[in-house]
């Protein structure tokens, strides 16, 4: 085999092992979804009507730095956790003022493999949510919506604001 074959015959296999490897990757191997459906939250006033707050830090299962600093929005989408039944989340107006709390109970998850990449959707079934206030007069009431949490395309829970 003189030297030119060789290289034509090391350029080939070279060629074949790239294209091999091209064609190992799937689609699969990128996630590009969001695959556990947040908690989706609307802020109402007294009589139902849609109130945007200028500020709001929620915090989660008693972590000291808020999970979401939102301003000037009448409604929040946030991650439940995956691994519990229970989350807890506090709101404050202002970072140093506790409002309340909301303890939102799933009695039933179900998990749906979707792909490598995305790994596992998560379900959440028979939804509770229980208002506990710290300070009179901000947060009126806490209206469940839904009792199971499988999308983001409707609201789930409902937070009605003193004006």
């Amino acid at each position: 085999m003189n030297g030119t074959s060789f290289y034509k015959c090391l350029l080939r296999c070279l060629s074949l092992i790239l294209v091999m490897m091209n064609s190992s990757c799937e689609e699969t191997d990128v996630c590009d979804q969001m695959v556990s459906p947040r908690l989706n939250i609307v802020f109402k006033d007294v009589r139902g009507d849609a109130l945007v707050l200028d500020t709001l830090y929620v915090y989660r299962d008693g972590n000291r730095s808020p999970e979401v600093m939102m301003h000037k929005s009448d409604s929040l989408h946030i991650a439940l956790n995956a691994d519990k039944n229970e989350t807890r989340f506090e709101f404050r107006r202002k970072e140093d003022a506790p409002l309340g709390e909301i303890l939102i109970t799933a009695k039933n998850r179900e998990r749906q493999y979707i792909s490598i990449a995305c790994g596992f959707k998560q379900f959440y079934k028979d939804v509770t949510y229980d208002q506990y206030q710290y300070k009179l007069g901000e947060i009126e009431r806490v209206i469940g919506l839904q009792s199971e949490i499988v999308d983001e395309s409707s609201p789930h829970l409902e937070i009605r604001w003193q004006d």
